[in-house]
């Protein structure tokens, strides 16, 4: 059980509608009340933390965060992970799913490619893991180099490769229960893949290239990009909105 134990209104709100969004219980007290033994975690502001007596207690400026550790704490994870698994499926709206102690802890839908970077690091903030690999799906093309690109850049991850066409339908034990629209990231961090280094040797195929110009039509009003800013976006060099202004820029008036 979750307590809340804080007389700041602003806070007690905030919290309040964080772990409602997530579908936890919790139990609201008065600074100073006695705590009940089931109470596992309490949230409070970090004014109040020391009048509070209490082995757990999570403050936070950042209620989302706060909330997301308290939720952890709440499902018996440990304060520290020795090694936390993160699953990406790639693709226009990548999914990932978050696994420690073999135990789904939390998975997410992002609106972009872009946007999986600061997923990770909100995770890295949350479960403060030892160890962190991250396992990326060998599809998705131009969406999967454009993650990389912006992983390039997150600190003390190790990145695999993983061949989706081998995954397993293992089920990892307890824990949360992935959103079915990122069962494939989780199933991604199940196995074990290949170092980045060796899967960056592998050549670009020819229709990849022809899939990305194809998207800078469709992105563009009927523009299509060279081959040449095609490959870069592939490799993760641009992405494609910039090839696209590249193209305009370089592109003789008609």
């Amino acid at each position: 059980m979750i307590a809340i134990a804080t007389s700041s209104m602003r806070f007690y709100y905030g919290i309040v509608e964080e772990l409602r969004k997530r579908g936890l219980e919790f139990l609201s007290l008065k600074v100073g009340e006695e705590i009940p033994s089931r109470v596992v975690v309490v949230l409070t502001t970090p004014e109040e933390k020391s009048l509070i007596d209490f082995p757990r207690i999570i403050t936070g400026v950042d209620l989302n965060l706060a909330a997301e550790e308290a939720a952890r704490v709440s499902r018996g994870f440990k304060e520290k992970h020795e090694k936390i698994i993160i699953g990406i499926d790639p693709g226009r709206r990548p999914g990932i799913a978050v696994l420690a102690e073999n135990r789904a802890m939390d998975s997410f839908i992002t609106p972009a490619p872009e946007d999986v970077k600061g997923i990770i690091n909100k995770v890295l903030m949350v479960h403060l893991p030892g160890e962190v690999v991250v396992r990326i799906g060998s599809g998705g093309g131009v969406y999967r180099r454009r993650i990389l690109k912006h992983l390039r850049g997150v600190q003390g991850i190790t990145v695999e490769i993983v061949d989706e066409h081998s995954t397993s339908r293992n089920t990892p034990q307890g824990g949360v229960q992935p959103r079915s629209d990122a069962s494939a990231a989780l199933n991604i961090a199940l196995k074990k893949g290949t170092s980045l280094e060796r899967a960056a040797q592998t050549r670009i195929k020819q229709g990849e290239i022809k899939n990305i110009q194809n998207d800078s039509r469709a992105a563009s009003e009927n523009l299509t990009i060279s081959r040449a800013l095609a490959r870069k976006v592939a490799k993760g060099e641009l992405s494609l909105e910039e090839a696209i202004m590249k193209y305009r820029k370089k592109k003789p008036l008609e």
